[in-house]
């Protein structure tokens, strides 16, 4: 880390990813509600993670959209988060 830049801890809000990650867990049980072959737990446990990783540590691309890091997360069932925080953060295109 340059000294001119702020650590993960510096930066990260604890109370707005609270908040998120409810909203992220919200949307995956209203994904599982539509399709039957979906697992919530595995996803669920991994809401807190995957919300560090693309608002703590994933850095921004330089055009503003999207981010210069890739991130492939490989659990099964629990890329359903994944899916979740991205249509959140609006990353392929418009948020839903």
């Amino acid at each position: 880390m340059r000294p001119d830049e702020e650590s993960v801890s510096e930066r990260f809000d604890v109370a707005a990813a609270r908040r998120r990650c409810m909203q992220y867990r919200r949307r995956i049980l209203d994904i599982s509600q539509k399709v039957t072959a979906l697992h919530a737990a595995p996803a669920f446990s991994c809401v807190e993670i995957t919300d560090v990783i693309y608002r703590g540590l994933m850095r921004p691309a330089p055009d503003g959209k999207g981010f210069s890091d890739a991130f492939l997360m490989s659990k099964g069932h629990g890329c359903m988060t994944q899916y979740a925080t991205n249509s959140r953060k609006a990353l392929r295109g418009k948020a839903r």
